[in-house]
């Protein structure tokens, strides 16, 4: 094994943020690269700080390339990578008619023509669940031969209006908070 070994770096984010600027002493500015090691099943990150003042002679062209690049093209780039990792996820998802609670022994004395009685009405929508959530409510129905649902509205769970009421109350606070910031004229 060499001590040393070709290095093929490649720019996975960039944060130009003044809040993230790393500020080494009071009036010194300087661009801190991140770098992430990986060897085998081990990481670790190494930080390089370089002062501006040294950097003032290519400064123009890092920039310049910057513009060319462009933020948004960056930020493009990772929506599709994100809608590409998302579009492959699988979700589960099942439509409920009704349930019905059998015992083991009904359930092996099932036979063609039995009915099994559920515990919703027959013109009642079906729960849409997904990842065993449920979200909304569906009609049942037929497209084109075959069996569907259509999505009829959304399901609002305990905790959906325990949120709406937390906001309402909170934009209640912000409100009464900005009426004691408007300045008394007088």
């Amino acid at each position: 094994m060499a001590p040393i070994t070709d290095m093929y770096p490649a720019i996975e984010t960039k944060e130009s943020s003044p809040n993230v600027v790393q500020i080494v002493s009071q009036n010194e500015i300087v661009i801190m690269v991140v770098m992430e090691i990986i060897i085998g099943n081990s990481s670790g990150m190494i930080n390089l700080c370089y002062p501006v003042i040294y950097l003032e002679p290519i400064l123009s062209r890092l920039a310049n390339r910057d513009i060319m690049l462009g933020e948004t093209s960056a930020k493009k780039s990772r929506n599709k990578e994100l809608n590409t990792l998302i579009s492959r996820a699988e979700v589960f998802n099942e439509a409920i008619i009704g349930q019905a609670d059998l015992s083991v022994g009904e359930l092996l004395e099932l036979k063609k023509g039995d009915i099994i009685r559920l515990d919703r009405a027959a013109d009642d929508k079906a729960i849409v669940m997904i990842d065993k959530k449920e979200l909304f409510l569906a009609e049942i129905g037929l497209h084109r031969f075959h069996k569907s649902i259509k999505i009829e509205r959304l399901v609002k769970t305990d905790k959906d209006e325990v949120k709406d009421e937390l906001e309402e109350l909170e934009q209640i606070r912000k409100s009464k908070i900005s009426s004691f910031d408007i300045p008394q004229q007088g």
